[in-house]
């Protein structure tokens, strides 16, 4: 069993765009090749909390499972978001819609609740 560690790192910065040839074939490249999967970007390496254990040589798997878990921890929206500079009053008003919606959503599911309790009673 192989750990390749820093596949969310290489993955960040194919997002991001910073370096060549960073794209998933290289990075399965280097996996088979059995390098160190680390990229360094700046002056710090830069570390990633998604590491993938790479068993019985089955990359395309790993790369999957990588996938997924960078999906699932919301990382690649972050980096969507870190790319651009976001002006202070948009994130002001990014943050108010964000609440809103989520209050809509908690009401929504409120009414839904009232009703089915009403509905179980014979309403």
């Amino acid at each position: 069993m192989q750990a390749v560690s820093g596949l969310g790192c290489r993955l960040a910065a194919a997002v991001r765009g910073v370096g060549a040839g960073l794209g998933p074939s290289s990075l399965l490249a280097a996996a088979r090749q059995g390098e160190a999967a680390t990229q360094t970007i700046g002056q710090a390496p830069c570390r990633s909390i998604v590491s993938v254990d790479v068993r019985g040589n089955n990359v395309d798997a790993a790369w999957r499972t990588v996938t997924r878990r960078v999906m699932d921890n919301k990382m690649n929206v972050e980096w969507k978001r870190q790319a651009v500079y976001t002006k202070p009053t948009e994130m002001r008003k990014l943050a108010a819609e964000e609440t809103e919606k989520r209050l809509r959503r908690r009401a929504f599911k409120a009414k839904l609740r009232w009703i089915f309790r009403r509905k179980a009673r014979g309403f």
